[in-house]
């Protein structure tokens, strides 16, 4: 996915959960890896955003709903593909920002 991404010029910020992780993401041209077990997601991808969030969150389970849904630029999308504990998250709606949305 990765490689499709960055082929079709879409800059890729990972998550990873090791730094092997994180180099082997970065080797196939990820920006940047941030590693969620010692790291906040939406802190570090809003640094590198300077503040304007992603368009578009592919969530593979391995962040909370809460940090997914904090790294969103305004009408940003998020994509659900996969959860680890075999349920579609419940994402309440608070999570959003619907300013502008109407």
């Amino acid at each position: 996915m990765v490689q499709i991404a960055t082929a079709n010029g879409i800059t890729v910020i990972a998550s990873v959960r090791s730094s092997e992780e994180a180099q082997f993401c970065i080797g196939l041209g990820a920006k940047m890896a941030v590693d969620v077990t010692s790291e906040r997601v939406a802190h570090k991808v809003m640094d590198f955003t300077r503040g304007k969030g992603v368009d578009l969150v592919i969530d593979i389970g391995s962040v909370p709903p809460s940090e997914n849904t904090a790294c969103l630029a305004l009408e940003g999308r998020l994509v659900i593909m996969a959860a680890t504990d075999q349920k579609v998250p419940i994402i309440p709606s608070k999570l959003f920002d619907f300013r502008n949305r109407f």
